[in-house]
């Protein structure tokens, strides 16, 4: 289990959903702040899987708080297009998700 961004040496490719699946099982009890420096490290090297992570989390995870960070995330690092926001606001039931898309210049 990895319990800090030291845990992780070189990252795996995720390219399949089970293996995004195990990686965020792995990461399931992280504090948040080692929860975003891991992606951080991992944007540096591997921004395509780093983007692929954060969107499945975004669109598949069953913690709303992990989507919450997720959005945030894409967004910080220009990843969240306008298209990406309608199709998150059209299943998205989480009120603060749902502010947090519709507020201006997101």
């Amino acid at each position: 289990m990895i319990t800090a961004v030291s845990d992780i040496r070189k990252p795996k490719k995720l390219d399949t959903e089970g293996s995004i699946r195990a990686f965020l099982e792995s990461i399931e009890h992280l504090p948040f702040e080692e929860f975003v420096n891991i992606f951080r490290v991992s944007r540096a090297d591997k921004s395509a899987q780093t983007r692929r992570i954060l969107m499945y989390i975004a669109t598949n995870h069953y913690n709303d708080e992990w989507r919450f960070n997720a959005i945030q995330l894409l967004e910080n690092n220009s990843w969240l297009s306008n298209s990406l926001k309608r199709e998150l606001l059209r299943y998205e039931i989480d009120i603060e998700i749902r502010e947090l898309l519709l507020e201006p210049g997101y």
